[in-house]
């Protein structure tokens, strides 16, 4: 039931592991996907270490994600009226952005 699901698209691999509990982590199935799961990894990695213009194009996603990070560490959204910061600076900066 699982291997055709895949084929048709209906289910993704990390849908069917999760129903896969502690106790079924010795299953045939999940052992497989795990396998699978490494070996789409190591195709992948392969992929991106040969062409040099792949591995711009993924590094400028992951700087643009980092840039975002970085901008929503600057806004104050009140964690649960904590500070993120031990900075005084930080602390003073996160206080006027409330007003």
């Amino acid at each position: 039931m699982t291997v055709p699901a895949l084929r048709l698209g209906t289910a993704e691999i990390e849908a069917i592991l999760r129903r896969f509990t502690k106790k079924n982590v010795q299953h045939l199935t999940y052992k497989a996907f795990v396998e699978l799961g490494k070996a789409s990894k190591t195709i992948f990695l392969c992929r991106y270490l040969h062409p040099e213009e792949l591995r711009r194009e993924i590094n400028e996603g992951l700087n643009v994600v980092e840039q975002w990070n970085g901008a929503i560490d600057f806004v104050f959204f009140a964690r649960r009226g904590e500070m993120a910061s031990n900075r005084r600076e930080d602390h003073e900066v996160s206080m006027l952005a409330l007003l």
